[in-house]
């Protein structure tokens, strides 16, 4: 797999490189592959799931996502880029990895990424993340009439998962 262990940081979005262009580079997502999984880097909810490489297509599972209002921290360029980033996660299609740059394709257009030193990624950037989830195919009707405390969580802790349902 090609992008196991590799780090990249936005340039563009297709619809949105005015909102890129507009950002300060320290908000400037990144986006990191490790061990299958996947994850944005936005300064709040950071989406994140599962790929697959197979040759040139890039196939994602089980995008997730906090849901927490942060255009304080992060502005409202910084809110819409990250839906949008959510969005695409769930529709990639192809990938092209040419020198330092990364191009993915989606369903509405095309995420172009440079490759950051590995320096400044981590090893593992799900470790110590913890999820709530929120939509699941067949069961979103059941999801919506749990509050949030009795949502089920998934935490990544030292190379392992756990997921918590309240009770078994």
């Amino acid at each position: 797999d090609p992008l196991d262990g590799t780090n990249w940081r936005l340039v563009s979005v297709t619809g949105y490189e005015e909102v890129v262009a507009r950002l300060s580079p320290d908000l400037l997502p990144t986006l990191a592959f490790a061990a299958g999984g996947f994850v944005f880097t936005t300064g709040c909810n950071d989406p994140s799931g599962y790929y697959v490489v197979d040759g040139d297509s890039l196939i994602t599972t089980g995008v997730m996502m906090h849901l927490v209002n942060c255009s304080g921290e992060i502005g409202e360029d910084g809110m819409a880029l990250e839906q949008a980033l959510a969005d695409a996660s769930g529709t990639f299609t192809t990938y092209t990895l040419t020198g330092d740059e990364l191009r993915i394709g989606y369903a509405d257009g095309e995420l172009v990424w440079r490759r950051m030193p590995d320096e400044m990624g981590a090893a593992d950037p799900l470790d110590g993340t913890q999820w709530q989830l929120v939509s699941m195919s067949g069961l979103d009707d059941t999801l919506m009439l749990l509050s949030d405390d009795q949502l089920p969580t998934l935490s990544f802790q030292e190379g392992g998962f756990r997921f918590d349902t309240g009770c078994n």
